[in-house]
């Protein structure tokens, strides 16, 4: 059976708001084993909260939600009624929309045996890096912050919002890291990316979401003894 066919009737069955499949990556070289960005052996019926709380770090549950819309079904009138929509021409559109759509949903199932087959192509968005990339995390921050602030819950999500971001931001600094080779253009994204965070980050904030020892591993990354002898 297709695996749209396998999802739907489960969402159907559940009467979720939102169904996710395993998301099977595929290369243009054979694997030795199956690559999974996230895979369900059973099902699982959670709570929009709790899928929101797993997907933004604060749970660990024995499963991972990633927030991209590849491997998700959607029910239409929970989408309307909510106005939940993509954001237009920009790259990572699908953070804003699952991070609102997952949040709000009264229900969210784990679907078994049923897998989106993701093809990691060589030149695509998330295989290099320009300036815009940055720019769109901005854009897509922005608009997280917004609705949360506009459904007045950003300072009980806050330290979420702050995770999320930071997972993110670790993922443009290794793109930087993996697709721009010449050290100059590297140090000048580099200082390009800390420059615009400021629109999406509020350094209180953030010191008040990090730990000691996160913040210390700033300040001193080579050292790892911290006795004072």
């Amino acid at each position: 059976m297709h695996y749209l066919e396998v999802a739907d009737s489960v969402l159907m069955k559940t009467k979720a708001d939102i169904g996710m499949v395993g998301l099977l990556r595929e290369y243009d070289v054979n694997m030795p084993k199956p690559v999974f960005k996230c895979k369900y052996d059973r099902e699982y019926i959670l709570s929009g909260e709790t899928a929101f709380k797993i997907m933004t770090y604060q749970y660990e549950m024995g499963i991972k939600i990633i927030p991209a819309a590849t491997n998700k079904l959607y029910k239409r009138t929970f989408l309307q009624k909510n106005g939940i929509c993509f954001l237009d021409n920009i790259a990572f559109e699908d953070l804003p929309y699952n991070f609102r759509a997952i949040r709000i949903a009264n229900k969210v199932v784990a679907i078994p045996n049923a897998f989106y087959h993701h093809y990691r192509r060589m030149g695509s968005i998330v295989q290099s890096f320009q300036e815009k990339n940055i720019d769109d995390i901005v854009v897509g921050f922005t608009q997280i912050r917004n609705d949360m602030i506009k459904d007045g819950v950003y300072e009980q999500n806050r330290n979420n919002y702050y995770a999320f971001f930071e997972h993110f931001y670790n993922l443009i600094v290794r793109q930087i890291f993996e697709f721009v080779p010449n050290e100059k253009n590297k140090k000048e994204l580099l200082r390009l990316s800390l420059h615009k965070m400021k629109d999406i980050l509020i350094p209180d904030e953030f010191m008040e979401y990090m730990s000691a020892e996160e913040l210390r591993r700033h300040i001193q990354p080579s050292i790892t003894d911290t006795t004072i002898y």
